[in-house]
């Protein structure tokens, strides 16, 4: 049970089919694990997943009731099965998606199915390794071993879409069904000149974390990719810089460590008579005990 996601307002079915759906869990599928805040669309968590490190394959979404909240991390990791559901709408449940970098362009192929047809499998760790080995097939297929601890992804690759599991009765999408797969097969050149192409514009575009004024931050003990928007000029507790240095983009960590100071925790100033304006702490009034002088509250000798 492993961790990577985004939280997000609604997310419809048919958005899922074109965001290379893996399944939808509960929230057990976390394992606890603290989202990160950033203010996006559900095309954020791409864009935060390339700047850091293009090698993240997973991305996990869940609904928050304010729309304007996406929360995202990135794993390597594949999602227990176990924690499978039926339902995306629910508002519980976790969607579980593949970047397009590499998911060599499968889509979901209609709906889920009733998975009995399926006759044989080969055993994978989750739906990308199955796309993986089906990568010069047309259609792939995922079940899932229920038999064993934990449940087993199952792989079948398929040059047509005859077989009965691709007609038989409509199915929730959970660990009772036959997950169906399509993508139009190209010759290897083809594929290494298409993930060159969208590796350059990785490289070559402003890969923004933050809408404009805000500085993503590096947050104490998140994941290595957690971080929060802020705006340093205005925030008392990360005034003129981040508290733990700059979140990377493109994989560069800028440090501004440095630079920020917590306005709150200046000793001698009486509470709530300090902003922060300009990077700067602004101090309005001191405690009893202590004399304002030089932009600072001193101890009165």
């Amino acid at each position: 049970m492993l961790s990577c996601f985004w939280l997000m307002a609604f997310i419809s079915v048919a958005t899922l089919v074109s965001s290379h759906f893996v399944g939808c869990f509960t929230k057990d599928v976390l394992e606890g694990r603290s989202p990160t805040k950033v203010l996006s669309d559900n095309s954020g968590c791409d864009r935060v997943c390339s700047g850091i490190n293009t090698d993240f394959v997973f991305e996990y979404h869940y609904e928050d009731d304010n729309p304007d909240h996406v929360f995202c991390l990135c794993t390597n990791d594949p999602p227990d099965p176990y924690w499978l559901l039926g339902d995306c709408n629910g508002e519980d449940s976790v969607i579980i998606t593949v970047p397009y970098k590499r998911d060599h362009g499968f889509d979901l192929y209609g709906g889920c199915h009733d998975k009995s047809s399926v006759i044989s499998s080969t055993p994978v760790d989750s739906a990308l390794a199955c796309w993986d080995l089906c990568n010069t097939y047309p259609f792939a297929g995922v079940t899932y071993n229920i038999s064993t601890t934990p449940y087993t992804p199952l792989c079948n690759c398929y040059e047509t879409n005859n077989y009965p599991e691709f007609t038989s009765p409509g199915y929730g999408c959970y660990y009772e069904a036959f997950f169906p797969y399509f993508h139009t097969v190209q010759p290897s050149a083809v594929i290494r000149r298409r993930m060159r192409a969208k590796q350059d514009f990785l490289s070559g575009h402003d890969l923004s974390l933050c809408p404009s004024g805000m500085t993503a931050c590096k947050v104490l003990h998140g994941e290595s990719t957690a971080y929060e928007c802020l705006d340093i000029q205005e925030e008392l507790e990360s005034c003129g810089g981040c508290r733990y240095g700059e979140f990377p983009s493109h994989g560069d960590v800028k440090g501004t460590k440095g630079l920020f100071r917590d306005c709150t925790s200046i000793i001698g100033v009486q509470l709530g008579a300090v902003t922060c304006e300009k990077g700067h702490c602004h101090i309005t009034k001191c405690d009893e005990g202590y004399e304002f002088s030089d932009h600072e509250c001193h101890l009165i000798a």
